[in-house]
């Protein structure tokens, strides 16, 4: 039996716990099949088919008003008792937990602690996710008791697919430390309860809280990063920022729907054309944010690698390393710790276990530096390069790309619409720039990087839904079996989805 036989098999023995098909996030999006056809030869009928996705998901945002009011009143009985807010989530929530955490601090210097936002992998997983961490539920246990939750704290557990090990482990921990947890999850619960055990845990637990968010589909089929992300953020950081009565959150949400929707969302084009042309030119871009708006370009740019197999940010210990096609900059950050510390509000926190050092520890952190250094330790890589501005000037969203600028308007008084209407914007412009890079077909991911076991299971059937359309019939243990020989090869930057299809085109 060879090493990759060994691999498939092991995970086929497990794979009825990541086989997620059926849930709604993973299906495809009737409203934007052909997305990456129409970005190349209709941008504007791409852009408002992205659209018709967000507005649906503002849409049920809105309609869940009393449930985000109820989060709200748990959230100011846990402050009044002298307790405070964790949020927890992996990936693209994890990320969200930590911009709700930033948005707090920048509101909030002198009660700062009261909210404290982990990701699995710890800070530097803002950047690079750390390999299979959100399969075990026992990382996510530790990391909550390494922050030292109690039972006067309340956990806010986010998941978009409603069934990640590393979260509900969090969530579980927190009832064991005799804390309070509301889960929230963008799938219908009977679709979790369904086939997966870990969830079945979650929904029969009478301690925790449920908070559904289920949206539909995404704009790109299986990509939480989009409209599952959005409402999440929203749902959340409106019961921290808007506590009020029922009818004060209502008037916020539709406000927030509407200002999102009129905006002129066209105005992104050139600036989709033109990135797109820069990395085709084999050029780079620099964002350079903000820094009261650089977590959510962060984001946006460090979650473009996973979902479109792209090169990770490059960390200057890493000498052999690639360069990332665009990377954070703060030009007025002397030293990466300094960067570090505007990005976050805070100074970092990397995990301390022995066995992750060399992953997730603080030196590792501090080597994807984004202060004025990053210039001078990636120019002998990064020679050609543009700079792209967000910046926000009273109401509005500057964006400049060379000679392009647009203006956006955004809430006065508002950073959490502010930073969600960034998000969105971003989203809908970054995927639209992998389209014309023909980084997925249709509204399917071809480029899934598979690392973990969901990814895995998700280009399975990504490529077995191809093939289908070929009239073709691969067993899944099939697909399985060459995805790990695929992976053994090694896989930067290959579209692995279409790799198995041409595999099994020619049987």
């Amino acid at each position: 039996m060879t090493v990759s036989h060994k691999k498939a098999q092991n995970f086929l023995e497990i794979s009825d716990q990541f086989r997620l098909g059926h849930l709604i996030t993973e299906m495809p999006h009737p409203a934007t099949v052909g997305l990456s056809q129409l970005i190349k030869l209709n941008p504007t009928e791409a852009i408002q088919s992205f659209l018709k996705v967000d507005k649906q998901m503002l849409e049920v945002l809105v309609g869940k008003y009393q449930e985000i009011h109820a989060l709200s009143e748990r959230i100011q009985t846990c402050f009044k008792s002298g307790g405070r807010v964790f949020l927890s989530g992996c990936g693209a929530t994890g990320r969200l937990s930590l911009v709700i955490e930033n948005l707090w601090r920048q509101l909030n210097p002198d009660k700062g602690d009261q909210i404290v936002g982990l990701m699995a992998g710890g800070d530097l997983a803002l950047i690079h996710s750390i390999e299979k961490f959100e399969d075990y539920s026992e990382y996510g246990v530790q990391q909550l008791k390494d922050l030292g939750f109690s039972s006067n704290d309340l956990l806010l557990a986010s998941t978009e697919g409603g069934e990640t090990p590393w979260v509900i482990g969090t969530a579980l921990a927190s009832q064991e430390l005799g804390g309070k947890c509301t889960f929230l999850f963008c799938n219908p619960p009977e679709l979790l309860r369904e086939k997966l055990e870990r969830c079945r845990q979650i929904f029969d637990h009478e301690g925790i809280e449920k908070l559904d968010l289920t949206t539909g589909p995404q704009a790109l089929t299986g990509s939480t990063r989009l409209q599952a992300s959005s409402i999440l953020t929203a749902a959340i950081g409106t019961a921290l920022f808007q506590p009020g009565s029922e009818e004060d959150i209502l008037f916020y949400l539709q406000t927030l729907k509407d200002w999102y929707l009129n905006l002129s969302h066209e105005h992104l084009i050139p600036f989709i054309q033109k990135e797109a042309s820069i990395y085709n030119e084999g050029k780079f871009v620099y964002y350079t944010p903000s820094q009261h708006l650089a977590i959510s370009v962060l984001t946006d740019t460090t979650e473009r690698s996973p979902t479109f197999n792209l090169r990770g940010f490059d960390n200057e210990q890493d000498q052999n390393h690639p360069p990332s096609w665009c990377y954070l900059a703060f030009p007025k950050s002397q030293n990466s710790n300094e960067a570090w510390e505007k990005l976050l509000y805070r100074a970092p926190r990397a995990l301390k276990w022995p066995d992750v050092l060399d992953q997730a520890g603080h030196d590792r952190l501090l080597g994807f530096n984004f202060s004025r250094e990053v210039f001078h330790w990636r120019s002998s890589k990064v020679t050609e390069f543009e700079t792209f501005n967000v910046w926000q000037k009273e109401d509005q969203l500057l964006f400049e790309l060379g000679n392009l600028q647009s203006f956006f308007p955004v809430p006065q008084s508002d950073p959490l619409g502010t930073h969600l209407i960034l998000k969105m914007l971003l989203n809908m412009h970054s995927t639209l720039v992998m389209g014309l890079m023909g980084r997925y077909e249709s509204n399917v991911m071809t480029y899934v990087r598979p690392s973990n076991n969901k990814l895995i299971d998700r280009c399975v059937r990504y490529a077995d839904q191809l093939l289908k359309e070929k009239e073709i019939n691969i067993s899944y243990e099939a697909l399985v079996d060459e995805c790990f020989k695929i992976l053994d090869g090694g896989v930067p930057e290959r579209p692995i989805v279409l790799q198995l299809v041409q595999q099994f085109s020619f049987h």
